[in-house]
């Protein structure tokens, strides 16, 4: 069984499914979409607190999206999907499946072939393509996987998606396609039984805390999942305390998060899990630095 942590904020051939946009207009060509994507995300730049004009944001798409290969039916299918987001600064795809189909690669390699980066594959109708690895009989394998949206149900599921990242903890192999839980959709990967399952409440069994609700945690002793700790319940571990709190290693107590500026040692202590230098930052939001600058 494989167990990998990745972001899937730039997921697939396409980079797009990251931003939030308004504009009712057609998207003609990629420099307009460009334009239109980089004009919207400025606001959540600006409330980063990093440079809002646009040029990092527009450098960004214009050195990594290929000279041809664009689909202005899918980029205008990206632009109405992103516009329904609640959250604007969302930098995760799985609200925006259009979006990984904009630009194609120009990859040949179908579902199950082998290859070496994501640009080998074929771009599906449907779901997001991965080029994913795993150490199968001795060696390194590689090959094209097309990722699916799942269901309650779907099988194989493939992992389970918490935000901006996947934990890959699915069946065993690299099947050519199967199914992400998202934890939004109140769905997790049972590994066991290789399918999306409904995610576990207070007094369910559990083997994980990804199963759990994410109001909830996984005991292991008990199996069992678990509310989450108030402030000043004593922890052992920071899965353990509510949101918006960590796990004091000194005083093995969940204690309030720290706001930007404050004193800090590690970023756990801190709301945006970001200490640097010694104090709280803003955030470390790869997506951002990527498309605001810093």
């Amino acid at each position: 069984m494989r167990a990998r942590i990745v972001s899937v904020l730039l997921v697939g051939a396409g980079l797009c499914g990251l931003v939030g946009c308004s504009d009712d207009s057609e998207a003609g060509n990629k420099d307009d979409f460009i334009a239109k994507l980089c004009a919207e995300y400025m606001g959540c730049c600006k409330a980063a607190g990093r440079p809002s004009d646009g040029a990092q944001c527009r450098a960004f798409y214009g050195a990594f999206a290929p000279a041809g290969g664009y689909d202005a039916s899918a980029a205008q299918a990206c632009l109405d999907e992103v516009r329904a987001r609640q959250d604007q600064c969302d930098t995760s795809s799985a609200s925006a499946p259009s979006c990984g189909r904009v630009f194609s690669s120009g990859g040949t390699k179908q579902p199950g072939e082998t290859c070496d980066t994501n640009a080998d594959c074929v771009a599906p109708d449907e779901g997001e393509v991965e080029c994913v690895s795993e150490f199968l009989d001795g060696a390194t394998v590689r090959q094209c996987q097309v990722q699916l949206p799942g269901k309650l149900g779907s099988s194989p599921c493939l992992g389970t998606r918490d935000g901006n990242f996947t934990s890959y903890a699915g069946v065993d192999g690299l099947p050519p396609s199967g199914y992400i839980c998202d934890k939004a959709d109140g769905l997790s990967c049972n590994g066991q039984t290789g399918a999306c399952e409904s995610l576990a409440a207070v007094g369910a069994s559990c083997a994980g805390s990804a199963q759990c609700l994410a109001s909830a945690y996984c005991d292991f002793s008990a199996q069992q999942c678990k509310a989450r700790l108030a402030v000043g319940a004593a922890c052992t571990a920071q899965e353990q305390c509510a949101e918006s709190t960590y796990c004091d290693a000194d005083t093995d107590t969940c204690t309030a998060h720290l706001a930007p500026g404050a004193a800090c040692t590690t970023d756990a202590q801190c709301a945006a899990d970001d200490c640097t230098n010694g104090e709280c930052g803003a955030g470390n939001d790869l997506g951002v630095t990527l498309l605001c600058g810093s």
